[in-house]
């Protein structure tokens, strides 16, 4: 079980790769109520150090409609509050995203 294996706090590159297979395996199946019920329930308790290295994928499905879109928002905001280092920037860089667009934009017209 890949939460289980990631709620130790014994840290190894196959937790690394572990935290990804999680994700993957989530967002393939949101669809399923059973598995999101027990990911409200399970993920939340994993230490958040080792959500750090999926962070990018996890915060790019912040907003899209889904089972799991509370479930991600928890995540990102308890991982922002224990290495704001780390999430901020990810976070940052979404919500500034289509500000190049209109500076370009802007700059054209120019």
């Amino acid at each position: 079980n890949y939460i289980s294996s990631l709620k130790l706090n014994s840290y190894s590159l196959e937790n690394d790769l572990i935290v990804f297979r999680l994700c993957s395996l989530l967002f393939d199946n949101a669809s399923v109520d059973e598995l999101c019920e027990m990911a409200e329930k399970e993920v939340p308790q994993i230490p958040t150090y080792k959500l750090l290295p999926p962070m990018y994928q996890l915060a790019a499905r912040l907003g899209t409609s889904g089972n799991l879109n509370d479930l991600v928002f928890k995540l990102i905001t308890n991982t922002a509050r224990e290495h704001p280092y780390h999430v901020l920037p990810i976070l940052f860089a979404l919500k500034n995203a289509q500000l190049d667009c209109r500076y370009i934009k802007g700059s054209k017209q120019l």
